[in-house]
Formats: structure tokens, C-alpha cells, sequence
């Protein structure tokens, strides 16, 4: 579904500030589900939210204080290079809480919206949702469920740099002057003007670049550095590198053409925009995670079953149990549905 989030990550997250603040339903669906998917993560979730709360409360009313320029100016100090001051033995105990007090006054700064100068600009979507955003910049976006838009502080200022976790199309505003570049675990994406879908989920088999229309290029990050200039209909795949076991070469790559279903002309890759959900001659495990992100569920497929069962269909407006009934006719499997959890097994002979 996603990918695990540490303390730092969360105080720093807006989605998980409207969580723990101003309780957004879309805030609190996803952190929702994400502690269904990882419960043991709860402790490290309470322990950011009852932070975040105390700092946003101990700051509030400084905002309105002629101290706020002060932290300001702190804050402003550019971060790169920057010498790493240690606290000497010698220094007192006053000196160390008064530092501390500093710290902490500071971090609660950076958590009132909109009131740091570098901090990154994060536009999330909750699972089950897909939301539409114009950036700075002019370029229009689509982010796809359980997805995050990475903006640097500079953005639309020196540059036009951002980072994704999950899925976007894309309809980039032109500037020759400054390239559109987005970076992804596997690899970055710059363009000039162009519309294209970049899908990057992290705990995905690969990642995908499908340019739609314009001129891309793409550069790898499997250690070849390979640059791949992509022409309208083709995508870029590769294939993510594995957690969990010892990479001993690079992660397979190859381009080929976007694929169309020959009997509505729709585009698999970037049917979700038109709130389609399509599959192309995908195993079940892919299909389950695509699931999974359309309605917001945990799916837990049989290993018997997971990469030997293809399909290809498009769901609209169905339900998660009317899509999952159709997939059940075209191969055979049982499922259940309990809560937010999908488990789907082998069918039982003799039934």
C-alpha cells in the first residue's frame, strides 16, 4: 500500500498534520489504513501525533508575536554547508535547556502551515482518492490514490523540481528554461512541455513511464545511468530493485509501446485519470495492488495464485465486491472481505 514512515518523516508530513490537528476525513482515512497495514507502527504514529500537537499548541500563540521574526531570521540561515556546532562539556545546564527550548520552539515553527520559507511543499491523496492540482508553475496534475507530490522550496523559483511516491499524470506547463524534473526512487523524469504518466509506487514490482504526447527523457537509477529518450505511445519499465534479497545485477529494463484495448481505443496506463480502472494482461498480485489503491482496502492474495492468474478487464463504477465477482469469472478464486482487509484464496475442489 505504501511505504513505512518514520518519526521525522511524519512531524514534517501536511497529511499526517491534518491528521493529528485539524482530523481532514481524507487525513484520517489514510493514516487509517496505513496502521491497518502496519499496526505495529501505532507506538511511532502516537508518538508523532501527541508531538505534533504539543509543538503546534506551544507555538500558537508566538505566531502573533514580534518573536516570530526572530525565529524567522534563525530559520532563514541557509541549511546547506552548514557547520555542525556540538554542545562542549563545559557548557552549563542552563545553557543546554535553554538550547533545547530553542530547538523545540523552533521545530513547532515549522509546523504552523505555511510559515517556514524552505520547508517542502507535500500534496498527498488518501487511498480511494484521486485529486487534480494546478502547480505554481501552471502544469496541471493528477495524482492517483495513496500518492505524494514532493515540491522543493524552490520550485517554480530556480527550479522545477519535485519528487513522487505513487502515480501522476502529468500536463507540463512549457518552459525551456527550466526543465520539468521529477525523481523517483528508480529513476528521473525531465521534460520540457509534454503530458505523460509516472507511476512509482514503492512496493510495486516496477515502475513505469508512459509518455503520452511531447518528448521525454528518462534516466535510470539501476547504476547504468542510462538515458532513455522516449517518443509519444512508448513507456519505460523497470523493475524494481528487491528489499529484501542481494541485487547482483542491474534491474531489467525495456521500452515498448503503451497498450491500447482494441475494443474501446482506451490507454491502460492512464485510464485512472478518467476514473477507470483497467488491466492489461496483469497477474493477480499486480491487479491486488491496483485494488487495493482504487478502494482504499488491504488485499491478501494466496502465493499459489498470485503471479499465475492474468487478466485484463476495466472496472468504473462498480463495487469493490461486483469488481472483484467479475474477476472471479474469468478465472476461478474464493474471497472474503472483512472490514477493509481482502483475502483471495484457491478455489476448493468439489465446490
Amino acid at each position: 500500500m505504501t511505504q513505512v514512515f518514520t518519526f521525522e518523516e511524519l512531524i514534517t508530513n501536511d497529511l499526517f498534520i491534518a491528521y493529528s490537528i485539524r482530523r481532514e476525513a481524507s487525513a484520517l482515512q489514510y493514516w487509517q489504513a496505513y496502521l491497518e497495514q502496519f499496526p505495529d507502527q501505532a507506538p511511532v504514529l502516537e508518538k508523532a501525533r501527541r508531538t505534533v500537537i504539543l509543538l503546534h499548541d506551544t507555538l500558537a500563540p508566538l505566531a502573533a508575536d514580534d518573536a516570530a521574526e526572530d525565529f524567522r531570521r534563525i530559520l532563514e540561515v541557509p541549511q546547506a554547508g552548514a557547520a555542525v556546532h556540538r554542545i562542549r562539556p563545559w557548557y552549563g545546564k542552563a545553557t543546554v535547556a535553554a538550547a533545547l527550548a530553542l530547538a523545540v520552539a523552533a521545530a513547532a515553527w515549522w509546523l504552523l502551515p505555511g510559515k517556514h520559507p524552505t520547508a517542502p511543499q507535500i500534496i498527498a491523496s488518501a487511498p480511494g482518492e484521486r485529486k487534480t492540482v494546478t502547480l505554481a508553475d501552471g502544469s496541471s496534475v493528477i495524482l492517483n490514490a495513496n500518492s505524494q507530490l514532493i515540491l522543493s522550496p524552490s520550485f517554480n523559483k530556480k527550479n522545477r523540481d519535485l519528487t513522487l511516491r505513487g502515480e501522476a499524470f502529468f500536463d507540463v506547463h512549457q518552459d525551456a528554461g527550466h526543465p520539468f524534473i521529477i525523481h523517483t526512487r528508480q529513476m528521473d523524469v525531465k521534460v520540457l512541455g509534454t503530458s505523460f504518466n509516472v507511476m512509482a509506487y514503492e512496493n510495486d514490482r516496477k515502475t513505469e513511464t508512459s509518455l503520452i504526447s511531447g518528448a521525454l527523457e528518462v534516466t535510470l537509477k539501476n547504476g547504468t545511468e542510462k538515458t532513455i529518450l522516449l517518443k509519444p505511445s512508448q513507456k519505460v519499465i523497470l523493475e524494481n530493485a528487491s528489499r529484501t534479497a542481494q541485487q547482483t545485477a542491474a534491474p531489467v529494463m525495456q521500452v515498448s509501446n503503451v497498450n491500447v484495448q482494441t475494443k474501446n481505443k482506451l490507454i491502460t496506463e492512464t485510464a485512472w485519470t478518467n476514473d477507470k480502472l483497467a488491466f492489461n494482461d496483469e497477474t493477480l498480485e499486480e491487479v491486488a495492488h491496483k485494488m487495493e489503491r482504487w478502494y482504499g482496502v488491504t488485499i491478501q492474495v494466496d502465493s499459489t495464485i498470485a503471479t499465475g492468474y492474468h487478466y485484463t478487464a476495466v472496472f468504473e463504477k462498480e463495487s469493490l465486491p461486483q469488481a472483484l465477482h467479475v474477476l472471479q469469472l474469468i478465472l476461478p478464486f474464493q474471497y472474503s472481505i472483512n472490514g477493509t482487509i481482502v483475502s483471495i484464496s484457491t478455489n476448493k475442489k468439489g465446490e
